[in-house]
This record gives structure tokens, C-alpha cells and sequence, in this order.
């Protein structure tokens, strides 16, 4: 019997299960990764694996190759998981997407920095580069869009030649959903996830090509969003199918600090439509789809429950001004908050103590009822301090256990 499954699940459903379920988004600091670790170590990067095989010819296709099969992708599930497992966290989630095939591929000459070939693009058009944090942990960084250019004809010619290129049936999809699932056995919640349609779109062009195309080739970019949805609906049917998922994770973010990237009306033409059909297909199969968002998205909530129906929001970000408490009291009877104990006032620069209270008055505030995850309001990012990581994971112990006692 999966615990962690039922307590979730029981959450979504606006019950109350036996504890307040816990979610971590990903874990980059290497004080918190060593002192869970009992080596001392690192859980290690892609990048490591770059930069020793790099010379060995034909190497980009050799990468790509591996990094398709199930011994590769257990190899980088493995730890996580067991880390996952040993802190307690009830819930992980797995990608079916981001990966690099079609017209991905690894070590591509970037402008600034054409020497270096710790970079990829995956199956998006997205340009990531792995950099090494203060702490020695080499993480994949956003740096640019793959179809980037002056020339918006360049542009929309460049992405409908790779996008045709994307295999929303390649096998490692269900290879990677499936180890996952076969490592975490009953003891943590796995949840497929896919990437979105708003954030791939401006990511592969570039936010500025991205923006002159929203205004000037209106109908170009409505077959842009048109395709990514299907994508993200094509991949997420095959989990809920075959595999029988009754949770599914997106990942799209939509704002910036002080509010969304586009109008309403353009989110509505845009973004909206192709949301809604992701979340009608899950709730055909009797699944709940939880959205995770950066940034302010206190205009879109409205039609993000109401239109196009998600379940649940994620991470209500503390930076972003995302009050979740306030969301629990106009919102909390319609979807389930995940989130947000801050990751830099508490957990990076605070004390467990400080942690301690701000996790209590969450649990107070947005647990009675259920509809409620405790997560950070982000990453744990690699500012993140061991101690106020575990006073996090102590606190929605104690705290979180039904009935309420706060």
C-alpha cells in the first residue's frame, strides 16, 4: 500500500488523510545533498559525464544514445529517489518531456562562450549550459532560445523544422516514467510531469523574438501554442492510459516577480485554450493535473480554475508576492495550494527556528480541510542551509498530523 499516494490523492480530493503530504521540486544546494547523503557526496550532474566523454568521436550521438536508456535513467533516479525516500517526502515527479531528442543535441556552439561544450538543446529548441554553483554542483541554466533570430521568417521557419521532429511516442518516455515507478515501489508517490505550451514557447525563441511574433504573426504563434498543447496532451494521455496515472504535473511558468508575461486577452487567445484541453483529457481518465507557475499569477487564477480547470497550483511564490494563506481563503475550496515556505527569508537565510513557526502557521492556516501540500516556495536552491532544510521536513511532521491539533 503506497502511504504517500493515498495521503496525497486524499488531499486533492479536499479530504483529510493522516498527515499533510510533503513535495520538493528539486534539491541543488550540496549542504543539504552532503549531509543527506551518508558519503559525503554529491549526487553528481550530466555535466560531470560531459566533460569526460567530450573527446571521445562521435560523442554527441553516443551521449544521446545513453541517455535513453533505462540503465542510464535508473542510474540518475536512483539516489534521488532514496534521498527522497529516506527525508520522507510523499511525492516526486518524474518527466516525460525536456529530453533531448528529435532535433536536440548536445554540445552546440553558443556565441559567447564557443569554446565550451557543456551545453545542449533539448526538444523544445531550449539552450541550456551547465554552470558550477559557488558549491561545486554543475546545474543545467537556461541561456537562450534555439530559434532566436532577427528575422522572424528565420525564426518560424527554423522551429517548424525542428518541432516537426518531436516524438511524443519515443520509448523513453515510458522508460523513464516506468523506472521511476519501479524504484520508488510503495514507498513515495511518483507523478508523471510535462513541460506546458507558454514556457517552452518563449524559452525556444528568446523572450524578445517571442514577443515581437505574439504581436506580429498572430496566427503563426497560435499553430506554436496549438502544437505544444497537443504534445504535452499526446505525452500526458500516455501516462493516465497505459499506465493509469491519476496525477499528472505541468510545468509552465507564466509571470514574472510583479505579473504574467502576456495580457489577459493574449493569455486567453493563447495560453488558456490549449490548458484546457490538457486538463479535459486528464479529467476524462479521472486524474487531477497540478500547474506549477513562477511568478504573480494573481490575474490568471480565476480562469486557471475556472476555464481550464487545473486541480491544484504550485508554488504560490513567496518572491513573487504569492500570498498563499490569503489563497486558501478566495481559492481553497476549488483547487489544492502546494507550497510556500519561503527558500530565501527562511530557508536560506533564516533559523530552524524561524522555519519552524512559518511551516506551523501554514499548516494552520491552509491544512484544515485538506486541499493542501507543504513544499518550499521554490527549489531548494544552493543557498539553502541542511538545518532549515530538515527543519522544514520536521515541522510538517509534527505539525501536519490529522486531526489538527494547532
Amino acid at each position: 500500500m503506497n502511504k504517500s499516494k493515498i495521503r496525497v490523492l486524499t488531499t486533492l480530493n479536499h479530504e483529510e488523510p493522516d498527515q499533510v503530504p510533503i513535495f520538493i521540486a528539486g534539491i541543488d544546494s550540496e549542504d543539504v545533498i552532503k549531509n543527506l547523503n551518508k558519503s559525503g557526496k554529491s549526487l553528481g550532474s550530466v555535466g560531470d559525464y560531459l566533460k569526460k566523454v567530450q573527446y571521445i568521436p562521435f560523442w554527441r550521438n553516443l551521449v544521446k544514445w545513453i541517455s535513453h536508456t533505462k540503465l542510464f535513467i535508473k542510474a540518475g533516479l536512483l539516489n534521488l529517489i532514496k534521498l527522497y525516500k529516506k527525508v520522507g517526502i510523499d511525492l516526486i515527479t518524474v518527466p516525460m518531456t525536456l529530453l533531448i531528442t528529435g532535433g536536440g543535441k548536445f554540445g552546440i556552439k553558443l556565441p559567447d562562450d564557443p569554446k565550451n561544450k557543456l551545453n545542449y538543446v533539448d526538444e523544445y529548441g531550449r539552450i541550456f549550459k551547465f554552470i558550477e554553483t559557488p558549491d561545486k554542483i554543475k546545474i543545467a541554466y537556461y541561456v537562450g532560445g534555439y530559434f532566436d533570430s532577427n528575422d522572424l521568417n528565420e525564426a518560424m521557419e527554423k522551429f517548424e523544422n525542428f518541432i516537426d521532429k518531436f516524438d511524443p511516442e519515443h520509448p523513453v518516455r515510458r522508460r523513464m516514467y516506468k523506472t521511476a515507478l519501479e524504484i520508488a515501489k510503495d514507498d513515495i508517490y511518483v507523478v508523471p510531469s510535462s513541460v506546458g505550451v507558454l514556457e517552452p514557447a518563449w524559452e525556444s525563441f528568446g523572450f524578445n523574438t517571442f514577443v515581437k511574433l505574439i504581436f506580429k504573426e498572430k496566427d503563426f504563434m497560435k499553430k506554436v501554442f496549438q502544437k505544444l498543447g497537443n504534445i504535452a496532451k499526446h505525452v500526458l494521455e500516455i501516462a493516465c492510459s497505459e499506465f493509469g496515472a491519476e496525477l499528472v504535473w505541468i510545468w509552465d511558468d507564466q509571470a514574472h516577480k510583479t505579473g504574467p508575461f502576456l495580457t489577459l486577452e493574449q493569455f486567453r487567445t493563447f495560453v488558456l485554450p490549449e490548458l484546457k484541453k490538457i486538463c479535459d483529457m486528464v479529467h476524462q481518465y479521472n486524474a487531477k493535473l497540478i500547474l506549477h507557475t513562477d511568478g504573480n499569477i494573481y490575474k490568471l487564477i480565476d480562469d486557471l480554475i475556472n476555464v481550464a480547470k487545473i486541480d491544484g497550483l504550485n508554488p504560490w511564490e513567496p518572491a513573487s508576492s504569492m500570498d498563499i494563506i490569503e489563497g486558501k481563503k478566495k481559492w481553497g475550496d476549488k483547487i489544492t495550494l502546494v507550497g510556500n515556505v519561503d527558500p530565501i527569508k527562511y530557508l536560506a537565510h533564516g533559523t530552524p527556528e524561524m522555519v519552524e513557526e512559518r511551516v506551523k502557521e501554514l499548516i494552520k492556516y491552509c491544512a484544515p480541510g485538506g486541499g493542501y501540500i507543504l513544499s518550499s516556495g521554490h527549489s531548494i536552491h544552493p543557498a539553502v542551509k541542511y538545518e532549515n532544510f530538515i527543519a522544514m521536513i520536521n515541522a510538517a511532521k509534527k505539525y501536519g498530523k490529522y486531526p489538527l491539533l494547532l
